[in-house]
């Protein structure tokens, strides 16, 4: 039995939900969560190679787009390229993983202040 299911009599009642969970029973869970960790600590790691590769764009971007109000934009910027790059590399490697996530959650919601078009009170009518 693996964590993942439960149990070989969980069913949702949805047929690909099912074959996939049982699919996804064949491995474990260990295997899983790294890729997991992978995929979320890739993504972020393009990120940070993205504002490295381009740091002029990335503090244009904080100064227009994020507008972030403590920081000057150069500095959030490097804050940002420097945890973009280093976070991940703890995910990929399982070691501290949930104190791992809060800093990356942080560039999550500084993100989506800044950006108009993701702001709930914008979109409810």
């Amino acid at each position: 039995m693996n964590q993942l299911t439960g149990g070989a009599t969980d069913s949702t009642g949805i047929r690909w939900v099912d074959a996939t969970r049982a699919w996804l029973a064949r491995f474990p869970l260990s295997i899983l969560l790294l890729a997991g960790r992978i995929g979320v600590g890739a993504t972020f790691f393009k990120a940070g190679l993205l504002k490295y590769h381009s740091f002029e764009f990335a503090v244009k971007l904080f100064q227009e787009e994020y507008r972030v109000p403590l920081l000057d934009p150069a500095v959030a910027a490097r804050i940002a390229m420097v945890q973009e790059l280093t976070i991940p590399l703890l995910l990929f490697l399982g070691l501290a993983t949930r104190m791992a996530t809060i800093p990356l959650l942080g560039t999550i919601a500084g993100n989506h202040r800044g950006d108009p078009d993701l702001r709930l009170s914008q979109r409810v009518q």
